[in-house]
């Protein structure tokens, strides 16, 4: 067995039968990212042995079925930072992730599912993540003010919300996020007008940034140009 603890094969060219020998040899991982590598269920039931894993990119990855989402909330009870943008989910996985997600997550990146994540995943999600800081719904194109109001009422820690390219968002209902005490980052490129966000603006004064992060780094082990440590760890070629 391998005593590796971080793991990063972001955009790894590794075969199927490879990727789950060497998951089968690691027992011990805190943190894995398999961005853009294609998965099924083998490979996801090796994932889910490190029981102890509170980071995991997925971002960008196919073959997650409902089966392996399953697997994922059930087994990661630890899980505190999770990427899972852009996976092509069915309805129902998005919405088994939403009301079975761990109680322990901080950061959650469940951006780019398009018609597959609704207003009632999202009052799902807030009602059970209690803990939740950090959240990317973008690209969700039926998300209402009701998923606003949602995140208002239960996500009281949330100091970050990306919600770019939600078109059905108002800036009325944008607005009540400046009630929650520690909330101080919104991204909404491409959601609102000119006129909209600069009224946004005012009303968030100097408090709450407002469109900074265009890209999200959330359980993703490297950020920006320089790639000298993974998750905060400095590495070596």
């Amino acid at each position: 067995m391998l005593s590796l603890s971080h793991l990063d094969l972001t955009s790894s060219i590794i075969s199927t039968e490879l990727l789950v020998n060497l998951l089968n040899s690691c027992t011990s991982l805190r943190k894995l990212s398999l961005e853009s590598i294609s998965l099924n269920y083998e490979i996801v039931e090796k994932v889910v042995s490190n029981e102890q894993l509170d980071t995991l990119d997925l971002a960008m990855c196919t073959g997650l079925t409902f089966e392996c989402c399953q697997l994922l909330t059930n087994k990661l009870s630890l899980l505190r930072y999770l990427n899972i943008s852009w996976t092509e989910l069915s309805c129902e996985s998005v919405q088994h992730l939403c009301e079975t997600m761990p109680r322990c997550i901080e950061q959650l990146n469940i951006s780019g599912q398009r018609y597959n994540l609704t207003d009632d995943n999202i009052q799902s999600l807030a009602r059970r993540a209690l803990r939740l800081r950090v959240l990317d719904i973008s690209d969700a194109v039926l998300l209402t003010d009701q998923s606003i109001i949602s995140l208002r009422l239960h996500s009281r820690l949330l100091t970050h919300l990306s919600a770019s390219r939600c078109y059905l968002l108002t800036s009325s209902a944008l607005i009540t996020l400046k009630l929650l005490p520690a909330f101080s980052t919104l991204d909404i490129f491409g959601t609102l007008g000119q006129i909209q966000l600069q009224q946004l603006h005012n009303e968030f004064g100097t408090r709450i940034h407002l469109n900074s992060f265009p890209f999200s780094n959330i359980a993703r082990p490297t950020t920006g140009i320089q790639r000298t440590s993974i998750w905060g760890l400095r590495t070596r070629l």
